[in-house]
């Protein structure tokens, strides 16, 4: 991993967080934002705190940049994030509601409904509509460069996920490589995205049989 400092909003909202002490951070739709050292570090996995941060980074669809990764890939998680983050918390308050209503003999839709306006959780739905569409449209480019990739380069010996592609002299070159304990991150990444990319070849096959 590579971070930046820089936050990139993947999302067709604008996003209005409100970090602490009066600070907002305001990052226009599918724009970003560029911190400060001292703020980035509080964005490192391994700092204190880190497991809220990310919760909220899910929620807005927001990314702290990594060159490691293209923009596509980092997107595509974060707006599938951001996606289950919302669809979880409407469906958390629907039920909440549905409850409250069953319990006082009062269940209709109409009902639950409004109140689901009224506490303004209808807005997470609309919310989610948009994101699936611009997740359609990054999953297609990357299924896009991902197939160019593999026209350009062999999958067995070459680290198609990493920017630029690593390409290794021979399958079995990579392979040791991969097999060391110190790339294990690598190695998972590599096992993740050849699976991905073969469900994602098997389907183009299937849709044009």
């Amino acid at each position: 991993m590579s971070f930046s400092a820089r936050l990139v909003n993947a999302t067709p909202l604008h996003v209005s967080w409100k970090w602490h002490r009066g600070i907002v951070l305001e990052i226009s739709p599918f724009g970003h934002l560029d911190i400060n050292a001292q703020m980035m570090e509080q964005f490192m996995p391994d700092q204190p705190g880190y497991d809220g941060i990310k919760q909220e980074m899910d929620h807005f669809g927001v990314f702290l940049q990594d060159s490691s990764k293209t923009y596509e890939s980092q997107a595509e998680e974060a707006l599938k994030a951001s996606i289950k983050t919302k669809k979880t918390l409407y469906d958390e308050c629907e039920k909440s509601a549905r409850k409250r209503f069953a319990d006082g003999g009062a269940l209709k839709e109409e009902t639950i409904k409004l109140e689901m306006d009224q506490a303004g959780y209808s807005r997470l739905l609309r919310e989610v509509e948009k994101l699936q569409g611009t997740l359609k449209t990054i999953q297609a480019a990357n299924a896009k460069t991902k197939r160019t990739l593999h026209e350009q380069y062999d999958p067995e010996k070459t680290l198609l996920f990493t920017n630029p592609p690593r390409v290794f002299p021979s399958a079995l070159s990579m392979k040791l490589f991969l097999s060391q304990e110190e790339n294990s991150e690598l190695r998972a990444q590599y096992k993740k995205f050849m699976e991905s990319f073969n469900s994602n070849l098997k389907a183009e096959k299937t849709e044009g049989a």
